[in-house]
């Protein structure tokens, strides 16, 4: 290498080193003020920094649950009562299908007490499910009392 080699090689290695340096800089900005959004934007930080903010972002959320869960136990309620409507007449049919095909009596007694079973754990299941929806809207419900009852200490 010649003397005017080595100003351009200096040259270029400290360039490429100061493209390093200001990458890696980036990186950790961005990841220190990634960390401090997330710390910022915690439930803590905001329920004792912007109380009233906060307190109304969480009625506003349990009021749109509030509308799911009375929506999801209307549903629930109607396929029960769907269910208990048809379940004499579904009996009925596996026992006059039964006799139309000429089953023997035991094994289509037998098919008929297991059609029974299948509906009466069907309904069982439907009853589960409203009481589970039920709970879950008085739940949210106490929740939103409480939420309001906060947010009315900041009006």
């Amino acid at each position: 290498m010649n003397w005017e080699e080595k100003p351009k090689k200096f040259i270029l290695e400290r360039v490429a080193a100061f493209i390093l340096v200001g990458f890696l800089a980036a990186l950790v900005l961005s990841l220190i003020l990634g960390f401090l959004a997330w710390i910022w934007e915690s439930e803590p930080i905001q329920r004792n920094f912007f109380p009233k903010d906060y307190w109304e972002k969480n009625a506003n959320e349990l009021e749109s649950r509030i509308e799911f869960y009375e929506g999801m136990l209307q549903n629930a309620k109607i396929e029960l009562e769907k269910k208990e409507m048809v379940v004499d007449l579904e009996i009925k049919q596996t026992m006059q299908l039964n006799k139309a095909l000429g089953i023997d009596p035991v094994v289509a007694r037998e098919e008929v007490g297991a059609k029974e079973r299948k509906i009466n754990a069907e309904i069982q299941q439907l009853k589960d499910e409203v009481v589970m929806w039920r709970k879950g809207l008085e739940e949210t419900k106490r929740l939103l009392y409480q939420a309001r009852r906060e947010l009315s200490k900041y009006r």
